[in-house]
């Protein structure tokens, strides 16, 4: 019972606060049976479609004007040409891989105010959202819905966790005892050990690493804001450090888990990056039983300025068209989108591109199903691997974890884009200038939120 649901896009930097034709007349807001038509943009995917396949057949007397795009950069040229000129979809279904600024489209006229509708919708369940709502809401509109949303999550064991010496404690929320965590595990040489999986050179990773642990964002684009934590630099060394130790080693692991997913999994001291935590956990669970017993261990990793609580990320979110003539239908078919029962993983590609969805009793139903279906394959270097049920202990972290989300941020693609101009040099070893990447991200940085 999740979804992913993904598609680019809306209109790139200045252009949405200064939109021709934008409605300043506001909907009326009625909750009736879907008609009339609707003009639907998404990225074209299984589930995307499904989903809104399923829409449709429940409201026969709506008509579906849908275009799914394959091509990200066309999808987002198109609604940026469209809704420059007071056009474009009703509804917009994307997620991160827009190359457009989401959080400047929010300060913008294009979108419209769905808090009335939510407010009207008697079958809202605020609790099973809040506070992921947050993150799409300025001045007190609710002019984006996410849709699902991810957190930084690790899985290793507490025997490898021994074994390297490496001493992490995931209640304290304390910065350092994760950075010294990361510099044990990257210094550990054990042969035939992956010693460290890091956010390398991936700067999409990384500034989600530093705005979960910082509990905010490089920029803000609303007070205009900059902020460059402290922890860069050390966060930097070790990623440097990391990447030249993968650089040599990767072969070499490569080679011999190749064939070995068991192998491959166990052999992971730390996997830290935006993972699915049910699916995961769910495959790490299998790959632990298969071999000799294992206590495995599943964690997230609480945020910098709260000791028990954690920070997520919304991944993919819905937007309707300020000028749309049929707000109803746009509406009910957003929430519908929230809600949508997607089937589960069948292989190792799927399993890595499906989301947690944001309805925290849609994600029940999902553990419950996960904990007693049977039959699951994922297919991993070219043979199926069986899955058994998803444990209790590690249904529980992962109910225990949503639980504790204190805040929700879009991410934003801009500022990950700075990041990884100015700071690959230094990240991949090009220059040992630290200051001067730094001093421009800064710059370019304070140059963006005050455009």
């Amino acid at each position: 019972m999740r979804l992913k649901k993904v598609v680019a896009g809306l209109l790139a930097g200045a252009m949405l606060c200064s939109v021709a034709g934008c409605s300043s007349n506001p909907q009326k807001v009625e909750l009736k049976n879907p008609d009339g038509t609707l003009k639907v943009y998404y990225q074209n995917n299984t589930n995307t479609r499904s989903a809104i396949d399923e829409f449709a057949k429940e409201h026969p007397n709506l008509n579906l004007e849908l275009e799914g795009f394959s091509n990200l950069e066309e999808m987002d040229n198109r609604i940026s040409t469209e809704m420059n000129s007071g056009q474009g979809p009703d509804v917009m279904v994307m997620n991160l891989t827009t190359s457009l600024d989401l959080n400047k489209m929010m300060s913008g006229k294009n979108l419209l105010d769905l808090k009335p509708w939510l407010e009207k919708d008697d079958s809202f369940q605020t609790e099973n959202y809040y506070p992921v709502l947050n993150a799409g809401e300025l001045e007190g509109k609710q002019v984006i819905m996410p849709l699902s949303f991810n957190m930084m999550f690790g899985i290793t064991t507490q025997e490898l966790l021994d074994e390297a010496g490496i001493g992490l404690n995931t209640q304290t929320g304390e910065l350092k005892d994760y950075l010294n965590a990361l510099e044990s595990a990257v210094n550990w040489k054990e042969e035939n050990y992956l010693t460290f999986s890091a956010p390398a050179k991936n700067a999409a990773t990384l500034c989600t690493l530093l705005s979960d642990f910082t509990g905010r964002s490089l920029v803000d684009v609303t007070t205009k804001e900059v902020h460059i934590p402290e922890e860069l630099k050390q966060i930097a060394d070790i990623v440097r450090q990391s990447n030249a130790i993968l650089e040599a080693e990767q072969a070499v692991i490569s080679k011999t888990y190749a064939n070995d997913f068991v192998g491959r999994a166990r052999h992971t001291i730390m996997t830290l990056y935006n993972v699915y935590p049910l699916v995961d956990t769910k495959l790490f669970d299998e790959a632990y039983r298969q071999d000799e017993p294992m206590e495995p261990r599943f964690f997230a990793l609480p945020t910098h300025e709260g000791s028990d609580t954690y920070h997520a990320m919304v991944m993919d979110l819905a937007c309707v068209n300020a000028n749309t003539k049929n707000a109803n239908a746009a509406y009910q078919l957003v929430r519908y989108l929230m809600d949508y029962d997607a089937p589960l993983p069948q292989n190792s590609q799927q399993a890595s591109s499906v989301g947690i969805p944001v309805n925290r009793s849609v994600l029940e139903g999902q553990i419950q199903d996960t904990m007693t279906i049977g039959g699951q394959n994922i297919r991993s270097a070219g043979e199926l691997i069986p899955v058994s049920p998803l444990s209790e202990e590690h249904a529980q972290k992962v109910r225990d974890c949503l639980d504790r989300i204190s805040s929700v941020s879009l991410f934003n693609p801009k500022v990950t884009q700075i990041f990884s101009d100015c700071m690959g040099p230094y990240l991949d070893g090009t220059t040992s200038d630290y200051e001067g990447c730094v001093k421009e991200l800064e710059n370019k940085l304070k140059l963006y939120v005050n455009e």
